[in-house]
């Protein structure tokens, strides 16, 4: 795991972590107690990743696979959490797990809208400007959590099966959603 950066994406111009973790203790700092982490073990991969603004990961999980998944069930567009049996129901289960983090932007220190070096999971509900067009005004204002056009005008996605794609994003952002229903759709979103 000494070069991270060329596990993922070789061609990913981001600086990642000059310290990555072997095991949950070292990512954690080797600190077992909650409270102030980086205070307690500045040397820690994510304290570090932050202070340095750099990449620890280069995917975000879809999250509704994790703490939010019941809110597609309360909207009826799963019969439950997303587990496998629940997916494996749906007329088209080709559902997105992965997508390329848009680290640039979410590592930037001068992104106050949506960046934050830790984050590795995206929301699909708030709708489809969060995905990609969130950055209000600011130098990120056409960006979102995903880095849908990293290669040649798209990105890699890999499914809850475990295949992976290559699409641009008209043809992905169908698949962010359990239903294959884009909430809140851009008027014109990227192709």
């Amino acid at each position: 795991m000494k070069n991270r950066q060329m596990l993922f994406c070789p061609s990913d111009p981001v600086p990642h972590s000059a310290k990555p973790a072997t095991d949950i203790n070292g990512y954690n700092g080797g600190i077992t107690d909650i409270g102030e982490e980086c205070a307690a073990a500045p040397n820690g991969e994510q304290c570090v990743a932050e202070r340095d603004h750099t990449a620890m990961w280069s995917y975000l999980l879809n999250s509704i696979f994790t703490h939010k998944s019941c809110r597609y069930a309360v909207e009826g567009a799963l019969s439950g959490f997303a587990t496998d049996p629940v997916i494996g129901s749906l007329d088209n289960p080709n559902v997105i797990m992965f997508s390329e983090r848009n680290s640039v932007a979410l590592d930037a220190s001068d992104n106050s809208s949506f960046g934050y070096v830790p984050q590795d999971d995206y929301d699909t509900w708030p709708g489809e400007a969060a995905l990609v067009r969130w950055g209000g005004d600011t130098p990120y204002a056409n960006q979102g959590w995903i880095k849908f056009d990293r290669h040649m005008k798209g990105a890699n996605y890999v499914y809850y099966d475990g295949h992976a794609k290559f699409m641009r994003w008209g043809r992905a952002r169908l698949d962010q959603y359990p239903d294959h229903k884009v909430r809140f759709p851009l008027d014109t979103p990227p192709e």
